[in-house]
């Protein structure tokens, strides 16, 4: 998308809700979504992802997978705050442990799941009552209001094998 539009208000949040309804709406359930060229993260990506699988190839921002009901969202780069914001359902996976993810991680999350593999910011699982966060890397804080939902850390040794489990809330 030419640089021209990508610096209006609001291009990269009204960017993602659409991308995000053509991909519930097309008939192809696997989707690759490139934004290594892209000045500014787009936000809203996976919006009411059902039953899709989204491969996203570089960094994204804020609210992707939010409500969120089943499929997949696989993030190859980093992702802004409140990925997976009230998801419900499906799974979301950043598998690069160098690959890091912001703040309110599963904020207010009811269903699905959700690894990690790299550094989380602050207030995970902020008002989270379901689903699963998985943890393979550092996390900077969880959140005290947590309810019903799981959230795990993997503890892994040097050579990145997992030693063992901690569930945390």
């Amino acid at each position: 998308i030419s640089s021209d539009f990508q610096n209006l208000g609001y291009f990269s949040w009204n960017l993602g809700l659409f991308l995000s309804a053509l991909i519930n709406h097309c008939d192809d359930n696997e989707i690759a979504v490139i934004t290594r060229n892209h000045e500014r993260p787009i936000h809203n990506l996976g919006y009411e992802n059902k039953n899709k699988t989204i491969i996203i190839n570089g960094n994204v921002g804020d609210l992707v997978g939010r409500h969120m009901c089943s499929g997949k969202i696989i993030i190859q780069g980093n992702a802004g705050s409140q990925l997976g914001e009230f998801m419900s359902g499906g799974e979301i996976v950043v598998p690069n442990p160098k690959s890091s993810v912001q703040n309110y991680l599963g904020c207010d999350m009811t269903g699905g799941k959700i690894n990690v593999y790299g550094p989380v910011g602050y207030h995970v699982g902020a008002r989270m009552i379901g689903g699963e966060i998985h943890l393979h890397g550092n996390y900077r804080s969880l959140c005290s209001s947590t309810g019903y939902g799981k959230i795990i850390q993997h503890i892994v040794n040097d050579q990145g094998i997992e030693i063992g489990r901690l569930k945390l809330v």
